[in-house]
């Protein structure tokens, strides 16, 4: 009986050991399409993004943590998701020419930039 318990806890602890809790639950979603920027393991993916101006970009958050795309700007371009959920979403048009850096507010280690020609 007591083997049987000391293998039951060494079973757990080496699953235990095993990585824990999954920090993300989706899988790595791979390329995003031209005009969309995946938020995943705290970063944008791609990071920079060209696009001729009028262009529609569009973040999605595959992260189970909240993140946010912001700029923050009193001339140009100013954009804010707000709090983005797994799997929440946001868009913004440029119409601007010029190069738009942002980063989450929550994360500012996370930065990104898009690029209008």
């Amino acid at each position: 009986m007591r083997s049987t318990v000391l293998a039951g806890a060494g079973a757990i602890a080496a699953l235990a050991g095993c990585g824990g809790v999954p920090r993300n639950i989706a899988p790595d979603p791979g390329p995003a399409d031209a005009h969309q920027v995946v938020i995943y393991e705290y970063r944008f993916k791609p990071q920079m993004v060209t696009v001729p101006r009028g262009t529609t970009i569009s973040w999605l958050n595959r992260d189970t943590a909240p993140h946010t795309a912001t700029r923050r700007s009193f001339s140009d371009e100013p954009f804010d998701s707000g709090h983005l959920i797994f799997e929440g979403g946001y868009t913004h048009t440029f119409a601007t020419p010029g190069s738009f850096h942002y980063l989450c507010i929550y994360h500012p280690g996370m930065q990104g930039t898009i690029v209008v020609e």
